[in-house]
């Protein structure tokens, strides 16, 4: 594997916190260079994670730099415009989800790079937990017959969002996303959203009907005690309880045939500080913009979760075809 020159935008800190340490520590990867419009930020990841170049500017940073790939981990409401601009100056991109605040935001990106002849990757990383892939394997092989996901936040994260009536588009689809990476595409939504003591729709439930004829159950709510993110796949003879955010350690319960088994994931040795989901999804992006990999999380196939999420903020009952 040849040596990838990737870039970032963006020093807040999720992106020290997720990005950052993958990006460093990645053996076919280098860091060449970050931007913000913090100095200060800048300054500091810099110290951190020993970054060679670092600029206000990202336009000045990609004419100079001429990365392989760049990473933005930016606010969505901002990031439309700044993925354009990378686009128009060569780059291929990944996103820190969501593409935007709707829709018609990721199309945007979408048709521009299309245009552009680039690539752009949307960062769904829990689709790159080894357990999610496995247990992905194993529900197709024994035919899927339930998906179901909850993911809960405190009423303080949601009052203080930049965007809150596009919360499920913003911060729950990574378990929505999960709906479709696992059960595969959506035929039927029925779904129903409500306001708990806010002015925008803070709580979310919906029904699936996927096209297999398996069914699912989304649970999401902005208003309620505690971080949550949990996963269950169900398939004949086989039932996956899973835990996949970061608030608590990451588990995967598996039964098959009435019996509790391990998940056999391969062991691959990982750098320090840097989790399995953000590692081998950095490291595919690499991958996919060197022509190394077939592309995974594109945005072409992200747009779907993002108007399969869009529907449940809508309270649609229906075809999902026919959700405008």
């Amino acid at each position: 594997m040849i040596t990838k020159r990737i870039a970032i935008i963006g020093a807040g800190s999720h992106a020290r916190e997720q990005h950052y340490p993958a990006l460093r520590n990645i053996d076919e990867i280098r860091l060449c260079a970050a931007c913000d419009l913090i100095p200060k930020k800048l300054e500091e990841v810099q110290k951190l994670y020993d970054v060679p170049a670092v600029y206000t500017d990202y336009r000045q940073m990609i004419q100079t730099e001429a990365p392989d790939g760049v990473v933005l981990v930016l606010r969505p409401m901002e990031l439309v415009d700044v993925a354009l601009g990378c686009l128009d100056l060569g780059a291929h991109v990944m996103i820190e989800k969501p593409p935007g605040c709707a829709s018609a935001d990721a199309q945007r990106i979408l048709d521009r790079a299309e245009q552009k002849g680039r690539k752009v990757m949307v960062s769904l990383n829990r689709r790159f937990m080894p357990a999610i892939r496995k247990v992905r394997e194993l529900a197709r092989e024994r035919k899927l017959v339930h998906c179901s996901s909850t993911y809960n936040k405190d009423g303080f994260f949601g009052r203080r969002w930049t965007w809150p009536s596009a919360l499920p588009v913003c911060d729950s689809i990574h378990l929505i996303d999960l709906m479709r990476f696992v059960g595969g595409e959506v035929a039927e939504v029925h779904a129903s959203s409500a306001k708990r003591e806010a002015e925008f729709t803070n709580s979310h439930s919906a029904l699936l009907v996927y096209e297999s004829g398996a069914m699912g159950s989304l649970n999401t709510h902005h208003c309620v005690g505690a971080r949550v993110q949990r996963f269950e796949v169900h398939a004949h003879q086989m039932s996956a309880y899973m835990d996949v955010g970061n608030t608590r350690a990451p588990s995967c319960e598996l039964w098959l045939d009435g019996k509790r088994a391990e998940l056999p994931v391969p062991a691959e040795a990982l750098p320090p500080k840097v989790g399995q989901d953000n590692y081998f999804e950095t490291r595919h992006f690499a991958r996919f913009v060197a022509g190394e990999e077939e592309g995974e999380s594109t945005l072409a196939d992200a747009i779907k979760s993002v108007r399969l999420a869009e529907a449940v903020v809508a309270g649609f009952r229906g075809c999902l075809r026919d959700f405008r």
